[in-house]
């Protein structure tokens, strides 16, 4: 007998959700709680955190007809002292990993419902645009920071360049993360250089270059507080 999945995305992407197959949070949590399941397998995806993760797993408990899976049976969300966010929530990759390449590192996509980039309103069936771009910057921060330099870093942005061949919908996305260009000094300053991909179904769906400048922080602070002076004189 064929398994039958039941997909839950965040209450933030309910528009995608058909009843169906595809289900919000609020929904399938209500299904648990009520026993209204017919899925053999509930399968959690982007927008759900590992709070809900735990509710749903809490309204499963002794139920063995439902197995319950998601990337947090993996994954774990990276730090935020490599992301550079005080709050979990807004950190939207999971940690960084090496590749078989030695420039090349793979995390996922890593949604929250609760994170910055979705608390106004979320546009259409698919992830918008700016939560990618804040996704690969994050990507890029911890890759540098954790492979490349030191935490007493900041990354000023030089050039990003986006291209998209289809929609990023908010389902399981692997990032895939390739340095072209390691110009560091031994103090972990200098230049660097990134490709990154958001992969669904084994196919690129939108790929961003990155380009910046590592420099120490106090030094940056220095700068900002001389061009601001400058600014208001």
């Amino acid at each position: 007998m064929t398994e039958r999945t039941l997909y839950v995305v965040g209450n933030r992407f309910e528009e995608i959700a058909d009843g169906d197959a595809i289900v919000s949070f609020d929904d399938a949590l209500e299904r648990c709680r009520s026993d209204r399941i017919d899925a053999s397998r509930i399968s959690l995806q982007q927008g759900v955190s590992e709070r809900q993760h735990h509710t749903l797993q809490a309204a499963l408990a002794g139920n063995e007809h439902v197995r319950l899976v998601s990337y947090f049976d993996e994954y774990r969300r990276c730090s935020g002292e490599l992301t550079h966010k005080a709050k979990p929530e807004n950190t939207l990759i999971s940690d960084p990993q090496t590749s078989a390449d030695d420039n090349s590192y793979a995390g996922i996509l890593m949604i929250d419902d609760a994170c910055a980039e979705l608390s106004d309103h979320v546009t259409g069936k698919h992830v918008q645009f700016m939560v990618l771009i804040e996704a690969a910057r994050q990507m890029g921060n911890a890759v540098t920071q954790k492979f490349h330099s030191t935490a007493a870093k900041i990354y000023l942005a030089e050039e990003i360049r986006v291209g998209f061949a289809t929609f990023v919908y908010p389902f399981e996305t692997r990032i895939d993360c390739r340095v072209t260009r390691r110009d560091l000094r031994a103090t972990g300053d200098g230049k660097m250089a990134l490709e990154i991909g958001f992969v669904q179904q084994g196919k690129i769906a939108c790929q961003l270059s990155l380009a910046f400048t590592v420099l120490d922080r106090k030094f940056v602070t220095s700068l900002e507080m001389n061009a601001l002076k400058a600014f208001v004189r």
